[in-house]
């Protein structure tokens, strides 16, 4: 399961296609850890869309995983959990598509 993630390094490079900057962060599971590329003009912002990534190519839960780098992420930058969930409902359409899931685990908070 999800534990968290930490950045590992400050951008020091550009994105060739989007020219925003590249953030690299280490996903830490209770069964492996991961490096990731993440593109952003700010950090944390991709960091859910690489974390549903990393779960698809290793064949993971994605909802209960996705579901608990939400409330990491909430909790790291003090943001209500509802607030975040929109955030990324809005301008991640990798978010948007496991928002039924995630509304269903949410009743049960």
């Amino acid at each position: 399961m999800f534990i968290s993630y930490e950045s590992i390094k400050s951008p020091d490079e550009l994105d060739k296609e989007t020219g925003l900057y590249i953030w690299n962060y280490k996903i830490i599971d209770s069964e492996f850890e991961e490096i990731v590329r993440v593109p952003g003009q700010v950090a944390d912002v991709g960091i859910l869309e690489a974390i549903i990534d990393t779960y698809e190519k290793r064949n993971l839960p994605i909802t209960s995983n996705l579901i608990k780098a939400i409330l990491h992420v909430s909790k790291m930058h003090g943001y209500d959990i509802g607030w975040t969930i929109r955030y990324y409902r809005q301008y991640f359409p990798k978010i948007a598509n496991h928002i039924k899931d995630i509304d269903k685990y949410l009743i049960l908070l």
